[in-house]
């Protein structure tokens, strides 16, 4: 049996902590500023997350992000984050089935929480929820319209005048118990984007 192919996605975790060591003395959270990004990264679904299929493959997104005060927590500040995505990953290989590759589209939206440290690098929590579309069905997502609630942590990094977020995010994406099963795909997302 052929295995699919790898990526080496592991090496994206190293990026943000030589980044930090590099980094000139960095500004303050963009919590109150409008934004766009745009960035790439790595997906991973692993069986000790909960995904039954192993699926490796590429994210695309762009973002809209502004201060959002509906989304404030305990007096602390919130940004919104709007992301539409493209991601293409490739798996199964069991039970009979062939390797597949599967497109999807999503978009995502999510409260963003950035630190209030000016004397720090500006990092952030963000949760939030969205809309999957794909293309076909796979082991553990079975229905072509899924929800995904994702959680991920971020942070600010600037090399001279360009300033990039890294971020690493947990996605879930399932049917949200309106098919017939609800297994549910869980990946771990490492990204970076440009802010502009």
């Amino acid at each position: 049996m052929t295995k699919p192919p790898t990526h080496n996605w592991r090496g994206l975790l190293v990026i943000p902590i030589f980044a930090c060591a590099i980094s000139p003395a960095q500004t303050s959270a963009p919590t109150n500023d409008t934004y766009w990004t745009a960035g790439a990264g790595a997906i991973h679904t692993q069986k000790w997350l909960g995904s039954a299929d192993i699926r490796r493959g590429g994210h695309y997104f762009v973002t809209y992000n502004r201060a959002e005060p509906r989304f404030a927590f305990q007096n602390h500040p919130a940004a919104m984050s709007i992301m539409g995505y493209y991601t293409v990953h490739k798996g199964g290989g069991f039970f009979g089935q062939p390797f597949n590759a599967v497109h999807a589209w999503g978009v995502l939206v999510t409260a963003r929480y950035w630190n209030r440290d000016n004397r720090a690098l500006p990092t952030f929590f963000e949760a939030g929820w969205g809309l999957h579309f794909s293309n076909r069905w796979i082991e553990d997502i079975d229905t072509p319209v899924a929800s995904t609630p994702t959680f991920g942590v971020g942070v600010l990094v600037h090399f001279d005048d360009v300033p990039v977020i890294f971020a690493a995010r947990w996605m879930h994406v399932s049917n949200a118990g309106f098919g017939n099963r609800n297994r549910g795909q869980n990946g771990l997302i490492f990204s970076a984007e440009i802010k502009f």
